[in-house]
């Protein structure tokens, strides 16, 4: 955030695109991530044959389940971005990139040759694809003081998340078993094509080796909409689905629309789709950074030109990051109240 030099600084820190000279970076990160999870069964839960063990009531109550892991694919994260010096104290700036995180995530759904997984009421697997495409402009209105601001033009066009739920009577009696046949298997499946979002910078430089940066990012919450793919007795292989806009009728692997008799007006259950709405919020983020840098001696240093990579031997950078993730409390998802 206090060096900000290449034209990734679009949306690590835009001040840093005044005095940037015009070049162009292209990179990626690659990130894995391996979790493992063990589910400790309730006290109350006498179900028997679930793959529980070393529990003291009923059915191995107040066991623990087998330890599931998830796959740890390597995820890459792409980077391009563009810097343009359009006078000596501005700078332009165009990045494409997305966080760095792991965009897919797939839990078992099996274990020990047939048993339902005991994660899948958390989660199956998850795929989302996010990228913040950023324009950003840097301006270095007296000397040694640089400020800058960029507009994101988030996109989300694919979100897909699986898990699984017991199911429930019409009475309200949950139906669910060791072997799963009681059990959901839902998939949702959405897109948000534009997740507005702003950073905000600064780089102060006090004396010529030492800077002092600040950063802001606001990204509004994803909005998206789609669809719900259920399935029921997945566990069992005996699966019927369904979705949010079509209604099944049987016990069959291919959705089907209700089709009304002859001379009958009955409400319409079949739809276009896209009705589920999913909010997912993006944290807000701060940073405060200083930097302490050794010039190169015998370079000649041009006026408003700011290039650590030729001006400098080495630098030393601290950086304090505030990440507001308490707000990402829950992912919404809401349903038309009709039928």
């Amino acid at each position: 955030v206090a060096r900000a030099s290449d034209p990734l600084a679009t949306f690590y820190n835009p001040a840093g695109l005044a005095g940037q000279p015009t070049r162009l970076t292209l990179q990626a990160n690659i990130s894995t991530q391996g979790t493992c999870f063990t589910r400790v069964k309730a006290n109350n839960d006498t179900s028997l044959g679930d793959g529980a063990t070393g529990g003291t009531g009923p059915g191995n109550a107040g066991g623990t389940y087998p330890q599931v892991c998830q796959s740890g694919n390597w995820f890459p994260d792409p980077q391009l971005a563009f810097t343009y010096r359009l006078t000596d104290r501005i700078g332009l700036g165009i990045a494409i990139l997305g966080p760095s995180a792991v965009g897919n995530v797939s839990w078992p759904e099996f274990i020990n040759g047939g048993t339902p997984s005991p994660q899948r009421y958390m989660l199956l697997s998850s795929s989302v694809v996010l990228l913040t495409p950023t324009i950003g402009i840097g301006w270095e209105p007296i000397d040694n003081l640089r400020i800058g601001a960029s507009f994101i033009f988030g996109t989300a066009p694919s979100i897909d998340f699986a898990t699984s739920s017991p199911s429930q009577n019409i009475n309200g009696v949950v139906v669910s078993d060791p072997s799963g046949s009681g059990d959901l298997r839902a998939e949702l499946k959405a897109h948000d094509y534009f997740i507005p979002g702003f950073t905000l910078g600064s780089i102060w430089s006090p004396t010529p080796s030492l800077d002092v940066a600040a950063w802001y990012k606001y990204m509004s919450p994803i909005n998206a909409t789609g669809d719900v793919t259920t399935a029921a007795g997945y566990f069992t292989q005996r699966v019927a689905g369904g979705d949010t806009s079509k209604v099944v009728y049987g016990s069959t692997k291919e959705p089907a629309c209700f089709t009304p008799a002859p001379g009958t007006n009955p409400p319409p259950l079949c739809g276009g789709g896209n009705v589920a709405s999913i909010k997912v919020p993006l944290p807000m983020e701060a940073k405060l950074g200083v930097r302490y840098h050794m010039a190169r001696s015998g370079v000649e240093v041009t006026p408003h030109l700011r290039d650590p990579m030729s001006q400098d031997v080495f630098d030393v950078e601290a950086n304090l990051t505030w990440a507001n993730d308490s707000a990402f409390d829950y992912i919404q998802i809401r349903f038309p109240g009709t039928p």
